[in-house]
């Protein structure tokens, strides 16, 4: 009896509804993994963004003039 209980057709709503559920839950997962990327980035390169500019400055304030 459950064999034949597989063959027949599901309910539709049943069905866009465990694929509307699958669409969100991998929306959520990009969404998480892009602001994930951003914050990794930003942890990363942050650091060298803001002490790079005073490294590229200090050499020429301290060099002396070519004769």
């Amino acid at each position: 009896m459950s064999i034949l209980v597989s063959f027949l057709p599901e309910d539709p709503v049943g069905g866009l509804a465990a694929a509307g559920f699958t669409l969100i839950v991998a929306i959520g997962l990009i969404a998480v993994s892009l602001a994930l990327g951003v914050a990794i980035s930003l942890l990363i390169g942050l650091p060298a963004l803001v002490t790079g500019p005073q490294r590229a400055i200090g050499p020429q304030l301290h060099r002396s003039a070519p004769e």
